[in-house]
This record gives C-alpha cells, sequence and structure tokens, in this order.
C-alpha cells in the first residue's frame, strides 16, 4: 500500500481552464493560511483510497499548544489507526505501507499505533525519492478535480469539496489503478524492452541502451544521413513514427559506407578549401 500526506491550502491552486471567447476566467483570492492536510492511503491490488484529514488554522500553535510535528504525529497515528481497522489482522495478517521519511512518521504516538495495530509494516522509501511513491501521481488528480481555480469560504468547504472528490474516485477505481500503476508499467516495459543500437563496424554486435541514450542513437544516425545525401533520413518524420521500442535504429550499410567516404573525402581535401 502507498501512503503520504498532501496539503491544501485555502488560497486557490491556477491552472489553465476553459472559458467562454473574449471574457478571461477569474478567481478569486484571500490572504488565508488556513491549511487542510490529507492522509491517505492507495491500495495497490485493488486501488481503494482511504484517507483522513486534519485542519491546521492559522494560529493552531498557540490554540492547542502542539507543534506542527507533534499535530502531524498524532493525525498520521489516527490514520494508521483508521487503515487497522480497514484491513484488520483476521483477515490480512500483514499490511506493508511504503511511506518516506517525514519527521511525523516517526515518534510516540507512532509507536503506541503500531502497537495497537501489529500486523501493519512500514517500508521506508530512500530520501527526496517522491518519484518511487505511486500516491504522488494520485494527489495531482486530486487536486484537479478538487481545488484547482475554485476560491472557498471556509476550511469546512474547503473538506467538503476534497471528501467529495475522494468519494469520486472510489467508485472509478480503474481510473485510480491507472493513475497508480501508469507510469510503473511504462518503465518495466523500458527495462524489459530496451532499445537495441547495431554498432558501427560490427553488424553482429547489439548494443542495449536505454530511453535516454536512444537520443543520442538517433541523433547520430541523423547525423550520418544527412552527410550522406540520404532523402530518407531516419530523423524523418514518417521515419521517426515507424521507429518503435525493440527496434533496431542505425542507418543501412549504404549509409554508413556513404557516409565514410564523404568523410575521408572531406578530410583528405587541404585546409584552405575546407
Amino acid at each position: 500500500m502507498s501512503q503520504d500526506e498532501a496539503r491544501f491550502p485555502m488560497v486557490p491552486t491556477l491552472c489553465a481552464t476553459l472559458g467562454v471567447k473574449g471574457h478571461r476566467p477569474t478567481v478569486g483570492t484571500r490572504d488565508c493560511k488556513d491549511l487542510l492536510h490529507v492522509f491517505g492511503v492507495v491500495n495497490r491490488t485493488t486501488a481503494a483510497v482511504h484517507a483522513n484529514t486534519l485542519e491546521s488554522p492559522k494560529g493552531a500553535t498557540k490554540k492547542t499548544g502542539l507543534g506542527k510535528t507533534r499535530r502531524m504525529q498524532e493525525g498520521f497515528a489516527d490514520h494508521l489507526r483508521h487503515v487497522g481497522r480497514v484491513y484488520p489482522r483476521e483477515k490480512c495478517p500483514r499490511v506493508v505501507l511504503l511511506i518516506d521519511n517525514a519527521p511525523w512518521h516517526r515518534g510516540k504516538p507512532i509507536d503506541e499505533a503500531l502497537r495497537e495495530n501489529p500486523h501493519l509494516e512500514f517500508k521506508r522509501l530512500p530520501s527526496y525519492s517522491p518519484q518511487l511513491n505511486p500516491i504522488e501521481r494520485f494527489w495531482k488528480k486530486l487536486r484537479r478535480r478538487a481545488t484547482h481555480n475554485r476560491l472557498f469560504d471556509t476550511l469546512g468547504d474547503l473538506k467538503t469539496s476534497l471528501r467529495a472528490s475522494l468519494r469520486y474516485f472510489q467508485t472509478v477505481r480503474h481510473k485510480v489503478k491507472s493513475i497508480i500503476e501508469g507510469r510503473t508499467q511504462a518503465q518495466n516495459h523500458q527495462m524489459t524492452h530496451p532499445f537495441r543500437v547495431h554498432v558501427s563496424g560490427q553488424p553482429n554486435a547489439v548494443a542495449r541502451i536505454g530511453p535516454r541514450a536512444v537520443v543520442v542513437a538517433r541523433v547520430l544516425s541523423r547525423i550520418a544521413c544527412q552527410r550522406a545525401g540520404c532523402g530518407n533520413s531516419a530523423a524523418g518524420p514518417r521515419a521517426r513514427n515507424r521507429v518503435k521500442r525493440n527496434r533496431e535504429v542505425h542507418c543501412s550499410d549504404r549509409h554508413r559506407v556513404a557516409a565514410a567516404n564523404r568523410r575521408d573525402a572531406l578530410f583528405s581535401r587541404p585546409v584552405a578549401q575546407r
């Protein structure tokens, strides 16, 4: 299971939107520092989303006497108890949560929640690697649906909008599954089906390279074709469309020979004639 927290401020977030021609859409704003923290977890198998909220209004530290980290620790501990009730030990003997290294993921409240739910385990991600947590992509979709280009009067209105969007994603789990697994499957496909490039001068030797290195291979192929004076360059739009994954990205032997001949002819001239 993938777990993370997200903060939703009262100040609206702006993004591109549709509008009537000739009229620019406007969104109000205010100087408000109230926040709403959402603790969420996504089941990687069923794509079920479970979330808890924590209000953090301005001056919460003075009102409660607790710092931000302590309040987040208590909120995260309540979230763990909620996950333990949704996935009881009798039905799920082992529940692994993929979490980051936030400071509120440790402490006395967390230890107490884990003692109450011994079947919960943590799998901590490396530092500064949010791209490894699939739920990060879900937050982007949730913000777009619930808070973008919207001005709320109170924290209660913001919470209502977020809860409505969370209930919507509970009914379309196939979309949630595509959000959290789409990029992962693409990365796995690139790892299991890497690009192949023929090594010049060695027709039987194939170099297996990754998706980044294939860009360099295509550029080198384009340069060779341009020097050979070939109209069917591998960098043309039709040829680019034909170049797919797990195919051989290279110039033909005729192109390579022509490119080598032009290079030898160029460097065989005197310097003043080049």
